[in-house]
């Protein structure tokens, strides 16, 4: 059985890549193996974290003349890969052309035993919520969708989010500036930060280590929750 998770939030700055880095980082720590793909359309955050990580192109003009690397991605898809995929803002037209053009692939997935799940970064602000029904509309009932609110956000808010279940609603906590900085600069997560040379970091050792705590128990929740 193989599992799918899609990082997607169409609004730009809700912490997408840093949480696919600090998840992916988790994922590894505790024994899963995942490829990791960008669909990024600049910036690249998660390629930069792992040279394995494959970048592919989110341009739904390109997909629709079948002329665009994601269909590789779906070509790992159905061979049964694990996959954490990074999705960029503004990607989601991607999905949608990619759906129309492959319109059986997520029932075949769905019959495979593929597990998909759709990881949603949330805050309390208006435009983030544009974007969450969008995803039932073109996933469909054959994905679970979460919702991962940073600390700090007030997550009565998030009850009037379309589809909003409180048991699909994690609290991931928020980096402090200066270590989100690091995370941003070096496209690594805070375990790696920790272990660096104390001289180098502009804030205690303590501080970064903390942070993959709380970062490892609120992935472990989500994990813990999302097992077949």
């Amino acid at each position: 059985m193989s599992r799918l998770i899609f990082i997607l939030q169409e609004k730009g700055g809700e912490w997408k890549s840093t949480l696919a880095v600090h998840l992916a980082h988790h994922l590894r720590s505790i024994g899963h193996s995942f490829l990791l793909a960008d669909l990024d359309f600049e910036d690249r955050l998660f390629t930069r974290y792992d040279p394995g990580c494959k970048a592919y192109s989110p341009d739904a003009t390109k997909l629709a003349a079948r002329d665009s690397n994601v269909l590789d991605l779906v070509y790992l898809m159905r061979q049964g890969s694990n996959i954490l995929i990074d999705c960029g803002g503004n990607s989601l037209g991607c999905w949608d052309v990619l759906f129309q053009i492959e319109p059986t692939l997520l029932e075949d997935l769905e019959q495979k035993g593929t597990k998909i799940t759709l990881i949603v970064p949330v805050s309390d602000n208006y435009d983030t919520q544009q974007y969450v029904s969008r995803y039932d509309e073109i996933f469909g009932p054959r994905a679970t969708k979460v919702l991962a609110a940073a600390k700090g956000v007030d997550v009565r808010k998030l009850a009037s989010f379309p589809g909003y279940r409180e048991d699909r609603t994690f609290v991931i906590p928020r980096m402090p500036d200066c270590l989100a900085l690091m995370v941003d600069a070096l496209a690594k997560p805070a375990g790696v930060i920790s272990a660096m040379d104390p001289a180098t970091l502009p804030f205690p050792v303590g501080f970064a280590r903390d942070a993959d705590r709380q970062f490892s128990a609120a992935f472990t929740r989500m994990i813990e929750h999302l097992k077949p």
